[in-house]
């Protein structure tokens, strides 16, 4: 499928967050994680509809702690991130 990542203000606040937390600990596990979010994208926009779902949204697991939300857009040919949350949060009421 051709579809295109797309990374919603939301979604890339909650990188800046995350990004911004763990580069004070390790630059190098931030900079695998930003590459594993971006990798993690490509991989949901070759193959949409592979991810479990949860409410409306797909959800795409990155380095086995943080979940990825996302929707497909037909009509546009997009995978729309809306959200990126650690998944030992209570993110039942985060994600909506």
């Amino acid at each position: 499928m051709d579809y295109k990542p797309r990374f919603l203000s939301t979604f890339r606040a909650d990188l800046a967050e995350i990004l911004e937390y763990y580069v004070r600990f390790s630059q190098r596990y931030a900079q695998q994680l930003l590459n594993d979010v971006e990798k993690s994208a490509e991989v949901a926009a070759e193959f949409p509809e592979m991810a479990k779902r949860y409410k409306s949204y797909r959800v795409k697991i990155i380095k086995k702690r943080f979940l990825a939300f996302y929707k497909v857009n037909r009509a546009q040919k997009t995978v729309d991130f809306y959200r990126l949350i650690d998944g030992r949060r209570d993110y039942d009421k985060t994600v909506k």
